[in-house]
């Protein structure tokens, strides 16, 4: 039998089957639009997936195909810059929140840690696309060891940067639950945005850690030849599907944030008869809900016993609320825009 004939097809391998479910999340992505519209969160599972697809399509000619040493050198490197994209591009989709809410010292700290690990991982996959090259001129595996023991510290900032980006996305979240206290309106919203980082996150630093360890174990640059590699494909598996998840945490957040500007008009049109201090609260918080997507977050801060004092001649407190469309003036609450 010659070697062209022991070529599998390309359509035989799982990268084929990756790289197609990779070409249709674009599609899924391309269906939501009218319902999401077009911003950074979308784009980033967009992005994700084409290069997940092209990165497993030039995997099959680097490692398993007849091509020349030349072309499998090129492959193989091209295909960890898009795995690179790919792999770290996920945590862009909490880093495209985040700017959004931070500031101070907290805002500091987060972009320090999280492009600290980031030049951490673009250094590691760097020095495995360095060492695969070397093995693929060499037509040898005697780097393998070595490229594994880089794969645990590039797996695993890929686990550390999801968990910083989950610590600063829940404490948000959480003093945002409890400020619905004052405007309950927004109360689906902030319980969702919980959630999805729960399962994001969890889900995530347990393919990082999972990951480092069955890599531990690889003999081989890509193929699955023993029970590590198994469970190692098993995982990027799971890793190919994130995109739709985010797909639908982007779904879920909008008909959230729809349940929670009906129930606001809903109390706002209860309360007309109310008393002025009522009225104005509800009607803040219809207009805060028109404006609180994952793109434009508001933050509600009751206004402190001191500035009570200062005004109390006053028939109301005084609220600001700003947003991108609006200032409203009024009520016993202080909305900033974050």
């Amino acid at each position: 039998m010659s070697s062209s004939d022991s070529v599998l097809p390309y359509f035989e391998l799982s990268w084929a089957i990756l790289s197609t479910f990779d070409l249709l999340h674009v599609v899924a992505a391309l269906l939501i639009v009218p319902i999401t519209g077009f911003s950074t969160l979308w784009a980033v599972p967009v992005v994700c997936s084409i290069t997940s697809a092209i990165a497993n399509g030039l995997c099959y000619i680097a490692y398993y195909s007849n091509a020349s040493t030349s072309a499998k050198v090129l492959a193989a490197a091209f295909a960890d810059m898009f795995w690179l994209i790919q792999e770290a591009g996920l945590s862009f989709y909490s880093y495209d929140i985040l700017r959004r809410f931070l500031q101070g010292k907290s805002r500091t700290c987060f972009f320090s840690l999280f492009w600290f690990l980031i030049v951490s991982i673009v250094a590691f996959r760097s020095a495995i696309l360095t060492h695969r090259i070397l093995d693929i001129l060499s037509s040898s595996t005697t780097r393998q060891h070595l490229i594994n023991k880089l794969h645990i510290g590039y797996f695993g900032s890929l686990a550390l940067i999801e968990t910083v980006s989950a610590f600063f996305l829940l404490r948000i979240f959480i003093q945002g639950k409890r400020q619905t206290r004052i405007l309950p309106s927004g109360s689906n919203l902030f319980k969702q945005l919980i959630l999805s980082t729960e399962v994001r996150v969890s889900s995530l630093a347990i393919i990082g850690i999972g990951r480092t360890i069955t890599y531990h174990f690889h003999t081989t640059a890509q193929s699955a030849t023993n029970l590590a590699g198994e469970l190692d494909r098993f995982l990027v598996t799971c890793v190919n599907y994130f995109p739709i998840i985010m797909l639908i945490d982007l779904l879920a957040t909008r008909i959230a944030n729809a349940e929670d500007t009906s129930n606001a008009t809903s109390a706002h049109q209860r309360s007309s008869k109310g008393d002025p201090v009522t009225i104005e609260l509800n009607r803040v918080n219809n207009e805060a809900r028109k404006d609180i997507d994952r793109q434009t977050f508001v933050r509600i801060k009751p206004i402190t016993d001191k500035q009570s004092s200062i005004g109390s001649t006053t028939p109301c407190q005084k609220a600001i609320l700003k947003s991108s469309t609006f200032t409203v003036e009024r009520a016993e609450v202080v909305v900033h825009q974050v």
